[in-house]
């Protein structure tokens, strides 16, 4: 079950008041969860650390054994308004529907087969094979074999013979290799140029257009007052598959196609938002840092006020389908790298790969295929939309999702302090208050509607 914003204040709210050490809280992680606390989530504060552990219980379908433990905790059964507060949430637990298998849900593997009747005609079967095959068979005839190979190989096999292996090599090249011989290698150059091996000779270098990118298709750098640049990256035009099977509120999964835009290259940095600010702003040190700690309101506030006017152009925070779409550069597994978790590390700050906390100077890690840094760990980064449960009637043309009645705005990214392998994920979001002071491990990035000019 995924709290309602009112509840989760009321269980967060709670929770800080009734276990204020941290040696309690991890008593009640132990004995409750059976886990470690510092296993799971992190903080420099117990009031970070609920928040966190709320939202891993959550995730983890631990909810409601958190909840009866704490219901049982001695030292808290005399605390009415905690009491109260669990035994709704609870009950809402219990009678929920959501709590019921989503339709949505991924296939499990060795099952029946499933028909997927498009409503022209013609049935296309899905067999889970048992172990990792999956056959897909148009009713009138031949099955098509997706194997994944144990690795990171992928063998599609038509049932008349020659297989095709498309190979990831462990970084961004790509190898397809039809069966009867002769590699091809494709391997973006770092660069908006696309390297075109074959395995016997020569490179082919073929360099993406203007056109290409879907517009201008060039990035720019902003130079603001003290030296100090901003760099935007260009996101081409597009569609993709927004959304995932992760969670219900990923869901549904629905394709989304935008125009051109453009996104800042890293998060705000202290040094940007101090040269935006102005010296009214206390200064900051360690200034190729993300700027933390700015609620949503001061956030959008630099985007559409401060920095408009100082540029001349239409700067913004970027919507939830602008930053999913920049964050997988064309990917659809669950990091814009593929869904080795063993690879993240090369590509975020978080939890057990930052053992002394804070977030991190920008930069420092891979970026992904178009470019941008930071978008895995390091600061949760807020978007433009309020908060809605799932995608039921979400924009599908790329626009913020508003809903003045909503109190809470969207978060994504994961951050330097959590539980990487759900958080930090192409997908994954969460929300918080707009109108306070947020977290540590909070910051933004900018996005840029309208280019060169206003």
């Amino acid at each position: 079950m995924k709290l309602s914003p009112e509840d989760h204040r009321r269980l967060y709210e709670s929770l800080c008041q009734a276990y204020t050490q941290k040696f309690d809280l991890e008593q009640m992680v132990r004995y409750g969860l059976n886990e470690k606390l510092d296993d799971i989530v992190g903080g420099e504060t117990i009031r970070q650390i609920i928040f966190r552990l709320i939202d891993w219980a959550e995730t983890r379908g631990k909810l409601d054994n958190l909840l009866n433990y704490v219901s049982l905790d001695e030292e808290r059964v005399e605390n009415q308004e905690l009491q109260t507060t669990i035994k709704d949430i609870l009950a809402k637990l219990k009678d929920s529907s959501l709590s019921k298998r989503s339709p949505l849900a991924p296939l499990e593997k060795g099952g029946n087969d499933i028909k997927v009747t498009p409503s022209g005609g013609n049935d296309i079967k899905v067999t889970p094979s048992g172990g990792n095959d999956i056959k897909v068979t148009p009713s009138g005839g031949n099955h098509v074999k997706v194997t994944p190979s144990g690795g990171n190989d992928i063998k599609v096999t038509p049932s008349g013979g020659n297989d095709i292996k498309v190979t990831p090599s462990g970084g961004n090249d790509i190898k397809v290799t039809p069966s009867g011989g002769n590699d091809i290698k494709v391997t973006p150059s770092g660069g908006n140029d696309i390297k075109v091996t074959p395995s016997g000779g020569n490179d082919i270098k073929v360099p993406l257009t203007k056109g290409d990118l879907g517009g201008s298709g060039s990035n720019f750098t902003e130079n603001l007052p003290n030296g100090v640049k901003l760099e935007m990256v260009a996101i081409p035009a597009g569609e993709f598959m927004m959304g995932s099977y992760e969670s219900r509120d990923e869901q549904p999964i629905h394709k989304v196609r935008l125009k051109e835009f453009y996104m800042g290259k890293y998060p705000i940095t202290k040094a940007q938002y101090q040269a935006v600010i102005g010296n009214n702003y206390p200064k900051f040190e360690e200034q190729d840092k993300p700027v933390t700690s700015i609620g949503w309101n001061k956030a959008s506030d630099f985007c559409r006020r401060r920095l408009s006017e100082m540029t001349g152009k239409n700067y913004k925070l970027p919507s939830e389908a602008q930053w999913e779409y920049a964050c997988r550069a064309g990917s659809t597994s669950k990091w814009c790298f593929g869904d080795d978790e063993s690879q993240l590390k090369y590509y975020a700050w978080y939890g057990s790969w930052n053992p002394f906390g804070g977030a991190k100077s920008v930069g420092q890690k891979k970026p992904n295929d178009w470019g941008l840094y930071d978008m895995h760990g390091n600061v949760w980064e807020w978007c433009e939309d309020h908060w809605h449960d799932n995608y039921e009637n979400a924009p599908t043309d790329g626009s913020a999702w508003i809903d003045k009645n909503s109190k809470c705005k969207v978060l994504r990214g994961g951050s330097w302090g959590i539980n990487p392998y759900y958080y930090c994920r192409s997908a994954s979001r969460i929300d918080f208050f707009a109108g306070v002071n947020s977290n540590d491990d909070f910051g933004f990035r900018v996005v840029c509607v309208s280019g060169r000019t206003l």
